[in-house]
This record gives structure tokens, sequence and C-alpha cells, in this order.
């Protein structure tokens, strides 16, 4: 059934995501499509999907929004794990992608969309990329295992996922009506409703799937009635991530509605990220700890699981000029192969606030050119863990900050 909402300009992705902040007032039906058959009520429901709203499309139907769901994923049995953050929120996983035995690159390419798309889809691909998975993504000019495309949804719909993975693969495309979004919106905003629907391509659910009225507010049937914000399994078999946030996390990127502002990663979804692509995943080492690369002399530092190329020794204690005078009791000689990222070291401090980033310098990136995310420092912390020297410290005018695309915080 079509849907409309009285309230002005509340925009919506597909429905529900990404609901600009404004009142929401009761949903009215303008006309009368044929009813959801009973049997796919019933198996969504059984996979955990919520089954107000629905809506019928070409070749299957959207769910809680934005989550497309073909009529032939719907004959299959979804391999499903609920995983907990807290005690009201959750992140849940139905198919995932494979990357067996060790990593995998997933291609994303923009089609027929504006130019700022692809700056925007750099900054949500970097936002992964940080985070040392198993899975990483490149931008490619076409052809994507991520496609990103141009489509017309209608009046008030930013965009649409392809639901979740299959056959161990990403689910493509993700369709986006620049119609709405606009040919030059908001960076940061856009590359959140990317990351959005990157999440669920690679098998991620709404984070308040389980009380969706923490982002969504009260919503209404077609009689005008407040719906039931939880509907579906009652997080039966849910896994408790140890680490995350024990209350609700209103800034997470996968809550099924936002007021349309820049959501970077939050802790309990890089928590939740790691837990499910870094399974296995064997490390050289803890956060913190240096290495030095004997044939080339470079040194890095180990971050988010990853090796980072240390520019500027000025930036951490115990590394000096020269690479090879470094401290050995903190650079253990290993062969570092390719598992590393070239990285930025730049301390920088916020003028107006005191906040202090580590500037974040990749070329694991899609065009495999220099591409920069700035990354708040959570806690003091993060100076013992990665000796980060006090004194390296940048102090940089805001409009040089806000200049730089904000990547996941570092806690």
């Amino acid at each position: 059934m079509k849907r409309l909402l009285k309230a002005w300009p509340c925009l919506l992705l597909s429905g529900s995501l990404f609901l600009f902040s404004c009142q929401k007032e009761k949903e009215v039906v303008s006309g009368q499509d044929a009813p959801i058959p009973a049997e796919v009520i019933n198996k969504l429901k059984a996979e955990g999907f919520g089954t107000k709203g629905i809506v019928r499309v070409e070749g299957g139907y959207v769910v809680e929004g934005d989550i497309f769901m073909s009529e032939e994923s719907l004959k299959e049995k979804a391999v499903s794990t609920v995983l907990r953050i807290g005690t009201t929120e959750q992140y849940r996983t139905n198919n995932t992608v494979t990357y067996f035995p060790s990593t995998r690159t997933i291609t994303v390419s923009v089609t027929n969309l504006p130019p700022a798309y692809t700056t925007a889809a750099d900054v949500a691909i970097a936002r992964y990329n940080t985070l040392g998975l198993r899975i990483n993504f490149q931008r490619v000019a076409s052809g994507g295992n991520i496609d990103i495309q141009f489509a017309n949804l209608g009046n008030n719909v930013l965009g649409r996922s392809a639901g979740f993975p299959s056959n161990g693969n990403p689910a493509s495309p993700i369709l986006l009506n620049a119609n709405v979004i606009g040919a030059t919106p908001n960076e940061g905003w856009l590359a959140t409703i990317m990351a959005h629907e990157i999440g669920h391509a690679i098998g991620l659910r709404h984070t308040d799937y389980f009380n969706r009225r923490s982002s969504c507010g009260i919503e209404y049937d077609q009689w005008g009635r407040p719906t039931d914000p939880n509907e579906g399994d009652a997080g039966v078999g849910a896994i408790h991530i140890p680490g995350t946030n024990p209350d609700v996390d209103a800034n997470s990127f996968m809550l099924a509605c936002s007021d349309g502002s820049d959501r970077p990663f939050t802790a309990s979804d890089i928590q939740a990220l790691r837990y499910i692509y870094n399974k296995n995943l064997v490390t050289l080492g803890e956060d913190g700890d240096f290495f030095h690369n004997p044939q080339n002399g470079a040194v890095y530092v180990m971050m988010d699981g990853r090796l980072r190329w240390i520019r500027d020794y000025n930036t951490f204690i115990g590394i000096f000029n020269i690479s090879t005078n470094a401290m050995r009791s903190y650079t253990p000689v290993v062969p570092i192969n390719d598992y590393y990222i070239s990285a930025g070291s730049d301390l920088w401090r916020e003028s107006s606030t005191g906040r202090i980033f580590f500037i974040d310098r990749s070329t694991d990136n899609p065009s495999g050119n220099n591409f920069t995310i700035k990354r708040h420092i959570g806690s003091p912390q993060i100076f013992d863990r990665f000796r980060f020297k006090s004194s390296g410290i940048k102090n940089v005018s805001d409009a040089q900050l806000n200049s730089i695309p904000t990547g996941a915080p570092i806690w």
C-alpha cells in the first residue's frame, strides 16, 4: 500500500530509514494494493524482520523501510545470529560475506550519480578499511561487487539496499535517489547513508530492531494506531559482545532512523564489525606495538589490528628519526608482507573544543591515492596504548579540521 506522511518535509529511506528530525504524525492510506500473502509475512517474521509497512515491489518486498527481500531469498533458510549490544539494542547478522582463507577485497562502484556521491563513497569505504577487518573495500570505475546506482524511488524515498549476502557474496545494487538527496548533499551525511547500505550488503541488520522507537519515535499502522516497536524472535540466541555500550547507542550508523546527521562508527559499531569480520584473524601483535621491516627500514605501529606506516616519528615516544634506530624492545623484526596500510601519524588539536584527532592517511582506498580521514581520540588511555607524544600535537583551525572527512574514533 502507498503511505503518505501528514507531517511536513520528513524524508525517509524507503519509508523509515534516515528520518529527518521533525514531528512525525500519523500515516494515512492513499489507496489499496493487494494484501501481502500470509506466508510472506510469516516467513519474514520467522527470520526476525519487522512486518509493519511491508511494501511490494518488483521481484520481492521492502521491509523495515530500506531492505529489499527478493522472492527467491524468502525461499531460502537464512543463517542468522543475534549479536546483543547492551540491553535494548543489537546487531543481527543474516548471511554474511565469505572471506576465507585470509581476507577478501570487495569492489564498490558508483553509477549514474553526481560526482559528490563518488567522494562520499570513498569516505564510507575508508571508515570500513581503517578497522582491520577480514574484508576490505576498493572503489572501481564500474562493475563493482557492490554497485551504488541512481534510481527514482519516489518523492520521499532516499535509498534502498538490495538485501543481504547470498552465496557468500555481498548484495547489490544499492539504489540512491539523487532527486531527493540532491546533487551536492552534506558529505558526511551521504557517507553515512552509503556506509549503512553497505552494512546491509554485508549482512548487518538495523541496530535498534528490537526497540525502533529509540530512533524512529512512535510509528503508526494504516488505521492510525501506534505499532509495537518490538517484533520478531525476541532475541532468542542473542550473543552479547563484551566491551560494547551498555546503554542505547543513539549514534550508531545502523539505526533504523536518523536525524540526517553524519554518524561515523561508534565504539559499539566497531566492536560488532570486528566480532563479525575479524574472526580467526592472525595478528602480529597488540595495538600500540611497533614493528620494523628490515627489507625497507620502515617502522610501523599496530592499530585496529593492522600496521600503520609511521611517517612522523615526532608523534610517538621511543622512535628516533632514523627508522633503524627505533627502540628494539618495541620493534620486533617480523615479515610485514602486504599486511599494512600507509597512514599518517599527525595528532591535531581542534582550536574551538580542544578535542584531539589522529589524522589517518591511507593508500588502502578505492583510487590508490592518499586519502585522509580524522579520527577522534576517545580517551586519555589511547595516548598510553599507542605511545603518542603530547608534544607532537599540532594546533589547527576548525576550518582546517573540518575540511577532512570524519572516520571512526579510536577507543
